[in-house]
């Protein structure tokens, strides 16, 4: 049976942010000791092996971040 990562509550607060970023870092190890054949359900992707999986998890984390560093940029700064 397929793991999944899905909050079922928003995120709001330094805290509660922090609680994720700790249950992303656990499932992360459990990932990283999965079988390579193992396979798991995207919504959107459908059914993606395990390094189609890491794969997508890293271009999404870094969209995420990029995220959040535009919004600590001042006003009128540009990153990119």
């Amino acid at each position: 049976m397929p793991l999944f990562f899905n909050p079922q509550t928003p995120v709001s607060g330094i805290t509660r942010l922090e609680e994720q970023l700790v249950q992303c870092q656990k499932a992360l190890l459990l990932l990283d000791s999965l079988p390579a054949r193992a396979h798991f359900r995207h919504p959107y992707f459908g059914v993606l092996n395990k390094e189609e999986s890491i794969r997508f998890m890293t271009i999404h984390s870094r969209h995420h971040l990029s995220i959040v560093q535009d919004i600590q940029q001042p006003k009128g700064r540009v990153t990119k």
